[in-house]
Parts: structure tokens; C-alpha cells; sequence
């Protein structure tokens, strides 16, 4: 009676690995696929970038014309693009395929905030996008592979880099101006709305949400004091970025440094 019962556990302790490695299976396929479908809508849009770039900036006047033209009206597209994929993402949450919509709100937000940038700051807008997309998709990387307090703080302390290596650019520039400042102060307002989102996530115990709705962010391992500080750390580079342009390449140099080792550290804890 006995050994039979032995057995049995050790079935039933051989089915429950076998149905956990499918479940850990399934979870890394769709890891994959939203990988992979992040990685297709930003490739799409580096594209058009790239194309922007050869036909807008070193065309002929002709071609200049007939660009302006067409990314004033992709810029709309985008726009219409982002909408749609919103509604959907809202209808679809919580179901399979719903990351489309999320990835189609990227792609338009993507088209229209670059649009808007290109026709602005001329030929500098569309040198920025060209780089700006590979760092979105990096970002996104993180998102889906690493801990969200990475992403939080990562994004944080990228948005800063960005903010400095613009602030080091514009200054004296006739082609950025004054609308660099502008640039400067929407990079710091978010940044300090995800040092808030953090704040507010760390106070209930990692999570977003209350009762049986609250939805897990942050792991139970989290530093809270190394994201809290990295991310006032960004806040305060780009201030002084607005402030003393003159120390951007040096801030500049130091976040660089900083995401290296925020990169180290939570790659660390994956292990």
C-alpha cells in the first residue's frame, strides 16, 4: 500500500514539472512574439526614418518639397494610427492580441511626435529620430525582459542622457534655438512622472492597484533606494542641463556610466 502510494506521488510530482515547463515554455513564446512584434513595428518606422533622411536632408529641393509634404501627412496618419490602436488595446485588454494595439499606439505616437520634430528642427529633427527609434526599442527590451524597477529607472536615466546630449548640441545652435528648452522640459516633466509612478508603486508594496486588482510591478526584491535615486538623479541632470549647459557633456558622460551600472546590477539579479 505503501509503495503504491510512493508511486503515485511520484507521478503526480512528474506531471506537476511537466505541465511547469510548458507553462514556463508558453510564457517564453510570447515573450518572443511581443519581442519580435516590438522589434517589427520599430523596424518599419527606422525605415521611414532612414528614407526621411536620404530624401529630406540630402535631396535635392525638389525632393525636400515633396518630403515635407509627406511627412506632414504620414505625421497625421500616425496619429489616426495611434488612436485606433488605443481603442483596440482598450477593447482587447487582458485577451490575446491585445499588444497589438499597444504596438500600433508606439508606431503612431512614433510617426507623429517624429513628423512633428522634423518639420520643426531642420536637419537635426530627423538625425534624432534616426537614432531616437533603435533607443525606443531598446527600451522596450528592457521592458519585456528585465525588472520593471530596471525599466523605470533605465528609461529614467536614458530620458536624462538624451536631455544632455540635446542641451550640449542646441546650445549656441541657429538650428535648435530656444525650442531645446521646450524639448529639456518635457523630458524632465516625464521623468519626474516616473520617479512619482515609482514613489507611488514602492508605498503599496510594489504594486499598482488596491484590493484583488492591484497588479504586481515591482519585485519583492526591489532597491528602492537605487530607483528613487536614479530617477532624481535624472530629474536634477536635466535641470542643470537647462540651467548650465556648459556641464551637459559631463552629465552626459556620467549617466552613461550610471545606466552601465543599473544594466550590471539588474542583470546581476536575473541570475
Amino acid at each position: 500500500m505503501a509503495k503504491k502510494q510512493s508511486l503515485e506521488k511520484k507521478k503526480m510530482i512528474r506531471a506537476q514539472s511537466l505541465q511547469k515547463k510548458e507553462d514556463r515554455a508558453k510564457e517564453e513564446a510570447a515573450l518572443l512574439n511581443r519581442c519580435l512584434g516590438l522589434l517589427g513595428v520599430l523596424v518599419a518606422a527606422e525605415i521611414y526614418f532612414l528614407l526621411c533622411y536620404r530624401f529630406f536632408i540630402q535631396g535635392t529641393m525638389q525632393t525636400l518639397v515633396t518630403m515635407s509634404n509627406v511627412i506632414a501627412v504620414v505625421g497625421w496618419v500616425g496619429l489616426a494610427v495611434a488612436a485606433v490602436g488605443l481603442v483596440f488595446a482598450l477593447v482587447r485588454r487582458g485577451k490575446k492580441g491585445a499588444q497589438w494595439g499597444a504596438w500600433l499606439v508606439i508606431l503612431g505616437l512614433v510617426l507623429f511626435g517624429g513628423g512633428r520634430l522634423m518639420l520643426a528642427i531642420y536637419p537635426e529633427g530627423t538625425t534624432v529620430m534616426c537614432v531616437a527609434v533603435p533607443l525606443v526599442a531598446l527600451a522596450g527590451f528592457v521592458y519585456y525582459l528585465y525588472q520593471r524597477e530596471f525599466f523605470f529607472s533605465g528609461l529614467g536615466v536614458g530620458l536624462a542622457v538624451g536631455g544632455m546630449w540635446l542641451a550640449h548640441r542646441a546650445v549656441g545652435s541657429a538650428v535648435w534655438g530656444r525650442q531645446y528648452v521646450a524639448i529639456e522640459a518635457v523630458l524632465l516633466a516625464a521623468v519626474v512622472v516616473l520617479l512619482i509612478l515609482a514613489v507611488a508603486i514602492g508605498k503599496n508594496g510594489g504594486k499598482w492597484g488596491k484590493g484583488d486588482a492591484a497588479r504586481t510591478v515591482f519585485s519583492g526584491t526591489t532597491n528602492y533606494s537605487l530607483a528613487y535615486g536614479a530617477l532624481a538623479a535624472a530629474a536634477a541632470a536635466i535641470v542643470l542641463g537647462i540651467i548650465a549647459p556648459a556641464c551637459a557633456l559631463y552629465l552626459l558622460w556620467a549617466g552613461i556610466a550610471l545606466l552601465f551600472v543599473l544594466a550590471v546590477y539588474y542583470t546581476m539579479h536575473l541570475m
